[in-house]
């Protein structure tokens, strides 16, 4: 199965000494490929390479990837002083002290207290380490988003293609409701010339049934809708049977399947509404209607695939 949804959700979590590196990737539908990336400034360099990897796998869609780089609460800090904070405090103490000598020395809790003296000594994580995690994080975190639009895409496949079923069956049903409408019309011709005492001519009355079945024929709309729903189908079945997903060979075919089936379901509308319009029959009418509401919600359900 190579037909992916657009929208997608997942999360990852890697522990790395005293941080925890966490990714959050969700995705909704876009007409283009549209990515922002949320992440530490010490992280940024590596931006480029997730960029690459994202561009890769989706060719529609809006991407908004959240990484956080958090201290982990487990881990001890130990505590330090630092050294040109107190001496700069000692230094100002004496002055006081030369200007006031009344004035009272500090105390070993009022220099603590002094922003900047304490700071954490904690042991430094190496930047290589950071981008291993960071890499972990973001490759389950993707393997799962990439299964997610998976998942969603398998169910979209179905929903289409019972709806290309639904449609054609419509259409099916239009063929044999033609010559009914001729018939119906023809009697209904007969009934007025002998109600208004003419003769009959059957010559003229074949001559105008035959331009009443040209002016209302819509055996050339059956066949589009026809030949637009088989279309479908073999959109789909191409997607059945690409078997590796955003591979190299595929690639051209992938990021036009949303594409393609948007502009089958405007074809399809378009035939429906004509076929609408030339309907001289209840029964054409209801079909009419009923393959509007159909193609509506298969582009509705289009706007969703990549």
């Amino acid at each position: 199965m190579n037909l992916f949804s657009m929208t997608g959700f997942a999360t990852a979590s890697v522990n790395s000494g005293k941080y925890t590196l966490s990714v959050l990737i969700r995705a909704v539908n876009h007409r283009f490929f549209d990515v922002a990336i949320r992440m530490p400034d010490t992280l940024r360099p590596l931006e480029p390479v997730l960029r690459e990897k994202m561009a890769f796998g989706v060719k529609r869609g809006k991407i908004d990837c959240q990484i956080q780089c958090a201290e982990r609460a487990d881990t001890s800090a130990a505590l330090g002083v630092h050294e040109p904070t107190v001496k700069a405090l000692l230094s100002a103490e004496k002055q006081i002290i030369a200007m006031s000598p009344d004035a009272h020395p500090l105390t070993v809790s009022e220099i603590l207290r002094h922003p900047g003296v304490l700071m954490s000594v904690s042991e430094e994580v190496e930047a290589e380490e950071l981008k291993t995690a960071l890499q972990t994080a973001f490759d389950r975190a993707w393997n799962e988003f990439m299964s997610s639009r998976k998942r969603e895409g398998e169910k979209l496949h179905a929903i289409l293609a019972r709806h290309a079923d639904q449609m054609e069956s419509l259409a099916l049903q239009c063929k044999p409701r033609m010559p009914i409408v001729y018939q119906a019309y023809k009697e209904r011709l007969i009934k007025w010339v002998k109600d208004s005492g003419a003769e009959l001519d059957e010559s003229r009355l074949m001559q105008e049934v035959a331009l009443y079945a040209a002016r209302i024929d819509v055996q050339e709309e059956i066949d589009r809708l026809l030949a637009h729903i088989n279309e479908i189908r073999r959109i789909l079945k191409s997607a059945l049977d690409a078997t590796v997903p955003n591979s190299a060979d595929n690639k051209s075919q992938n990021e036009s399947y949303g594409k393609r089936l948007d502009f089958l379901a405007q074809e399809l509308h378009r035939e429906a509404n004509t076929l609408g319009s030339k309907s001289v029959d209840l029964t054409l009418s209801q079909i009419s209607l009923e393959l509007k509401v159909l193609i509506e919600q298969l582009r509705e359900q289009v706007q969703n695939i990549e």
